[in-house]
């Protein structure tokens, strides 16, 4: 689309299409304007320098942000990637990556990783991983509402799961938690 927008203060960056009117593509974005009736470029070039989104890529899709180092969303609508470096929104949409480094989402719907190295949603929706640290590396295998928070743990699925442990596992299944270390629930 002709209005995708990349910031002048970047390089080695490349939208290859999709966008819209107010639903824009954009390297050095605003992500207040994500899923809103309005342009996702800053209204003054001045505000969108400074995101550092070299070797950025936006393959495609609609509605997408992508600021930091070496990031990529491939495909997909209303998601974003923001302060984090060497991340990838797969498809899907309305996904976020915040403060994170080495992070994936693969697909679904509304899934969120924030402050974490190494997390994966592979994909369901509403799921979130939020761990403080370089050393997370947690997953989630889908399921929807699911949510992980200490370095090293997995849940594989299920819905409205939660780990606060760090090394822990659930296996799926419905309203399982376990906030001990290195704990396993099966689902």
């Amino acid at each position: 689309h002709s209005l995708n927008y990349i910031s002048p203060d970047v390089h080695s960056c490349v939208i290859a299409g999709g966008g819209a009117i107010n639903r824009e593509n954009v390297i050095g974005g605003d992500i207040t304007k994500v899923d809103l009736d309005e342009s996702n470029v800053f209204p003054n070039v001045s505000d969108s320098l400074g995101y550092d989104s070299r070797y950025a890529t936006i393959g495609g899709g609609y509605d997408n942000v992508c600021n930091g180092l070496s990031n990529a969303i491939l495909v997909g609508f209303h998601c974003y990637i923001d302060n984090a470096d060497h991340c990838t929104l797969s498809g899907g949409s309305y996904h976020k990556i915040t403060e994170g480094q080495y992070c994936v989402v693969g697909g679904g719907t509304n899934n969120a990783i924030a402050t974490s190295a190494a997390g994966t949603i592979a994909g369901g929706r509403d799921n979130e991983i939020t761990k403080t640290g370089n050393d997370s590396g947690v997953t989630i295998g889908g399921g929807r509402l699911n949510s992980a928070t200490q370095d090293g743990c997995t849940i594989s699925g299920g819905v409205s799961n939660s780990v606060d442990g760090t090394f822990a596992y659930v296996g799926g299944g419905t309203n399982n938690s376990t906030t001990q270390n290195s704990s396993v629930v099966m689902g």
